[in-house]
């Protein structure tokens, strides 16, 4: 067996980005950057009011209250139509241009009416207050989103402001997912002796989605060589072929021999996990293939270890490992072991951090809990339990955290 950290190197150094593609700004949401984005422009283009007010010499406001010529208007989208000279302000709205002249705006809840075309000014103002300056954000030819950036909304709202209505992406991988067992019905059907419904299928699906993959077929395969070898040469033809069940050592476990008959190179087969110790992975071509404990825990939980970080990486991401906090655990003691173990939790904000929750949980066989862990408690190697408020490391769920945890 290899250590999960071990195994992740492997993964990640054999998974490529996947072609690039062009998208307009709907269309990448979510997706990575495969270059950078320059401005064209200032961002900023122009130095600007940050509040409705009076754009107003700072010179003039030595002594304040003090009445000033209110000498232009000027709304946003609007030109200044002349310069502030001595004694004089513009009444200005928010976004709209500073005139020449003017180095400060007073907002409006600081002056009073004057006499006519003359606004009181009853504070003082600093250069610069209350202005926005131009390029403040960037400069025309900087770089305003690097390469690898996933393309969150607020993203999406920069390239749009550096004027680009396309942006060149990764193309979304393309998946397909066999479920191994003749014990597995779908889940429309109500499971006779010794069967049970096919979650392990939906679970990945919604997860694949959330990382921004595309399914291009799912089945349930049953316990024979040929079928199992057949699904396989099909699933061969997608960017990733993910199975679950089947990677053991029983009888039926037949997944690792048909893999090598259609000559998928593993890469690995077993780690020191709990849960999740059969995990398997390998290439063929340019295809990553995993084989996932079939367990509903462990299928889970290694997607998010393994399987989601081959996405990321397919999808250019610059962070595609899994993401760990260090919390305190409460509801402690728990149990050490002879390999690392991943336990469903709750992970909470607390003074100074996080706390981390077991949930009550019977194995990796118990998916009930899977709705309400947000994190995995990672429980190390060891012959002592750890104690009730021992620092621990936490496998963030991040499609399941709050927000406040996802900064």
């Amino acid at each position: 067996m290899i250590s999960p950290e071990e195994a992740l190197a492997r993964v990640l150094a054999k998974v490529r980005p996947l072609p690039v593609e062009e998208a307009d700004l709907t269309g990448a949401l979510g997706r990575a950057l495969a270059e950078d984005v320059l401005a064209d422009i200032d961002l900023p283009p122009f130095t600007r009011s940050a509040m409705d007010g009076f754009a107003v010499r700072s010179a003039d406001l030595a002594a304040v209250p003090v009445e000033l010529a209110v000498a232009d208007e000027i709304a946003a989208g609007a030109v200044p139509r002349r310069a502030v000279g001595p004694g004089e302000c513009a009444r200005i709205m928010t976004g709209a241009p500073l005139p020449e002249g003017a180095d400060a705006v007073v907002m409006v809840e600081r002056t009073e009416p004057g006499a006519a075309d003359r606004v009181r000014v009853l504070v003082q103002a600093k250069p610069g207050e209350n202005v926005i300056e131009r390029g403040c954000d960037a400069r025309a030819g900087t770089v305003v989103l690097p390469a690898g950036t996933v393309l969150s909304p607020g993203a999406i709202a920069v390239a749009a402001a550096a004027g680009r209505p396309r942006l060149a992406v990764h193309r979304r991988p393309r998946a397909a997912f066999l479920s191994t067992g003749d014990e597995l019905v779908a889940v429309e059907r109500q499971p006779g002796p010794g069967q049970v419904r096919n979650s392990n299928a939906h679970a990945f699906a919604a997860q694949l989605a959330l990382e921004g993959g595309s399914l291009a077929f799912s089945r349930i395969v049953r316990d024979t060589v040929e079928e199992t070898r057949l699904a396989i040469r099909e699933g061969l033809a997608a960017d990733l072929l993910v199975l679950s069940g089947g990677v053991s050592m029983g009888e039926f476990d037949l997944v690792a021999r048909a893999l090598a008959e259609e000559n998928v190179e593993i890469h690995f087969h077993k780690i020191a996990l709990k849960p999740g110790k059969p995990l398997l992975f390998g290439t063929r071509g340019e295809t990553a293939v995993f084989g996932l404990p079939g367990n509903p825990v462990s299928s889970y939980m290694t997607f998010l270890l393994f399987v989601a970080p081959a996405l990321r990486r397919m999808l250019g991401r610059r962070d595609p490992e899994p993401r760990h906090v260090t919390a305190r655990l409460s509801g402690g003691p728990l149990r050490t072991r002879d390999r690392i173990q991943y336990v469903p939790a709750r992970l909470e904000p607390a003074a100074g951090g996080f706390s981390a929750r077991p949930l009550l949980w019977h194995g990796s066989g118990d998916l009930v809990p899977l709705h309400a862990a947000n994190g995995f408690i990672a429980v190390p190697v060891g012959d002592a339990p750890l104690a009730d408020g021992a620092a621990v490391r936490v496998l963030v769920d991040e499609r399941q955290i709050a927000p406040f945890a996802r900064g």
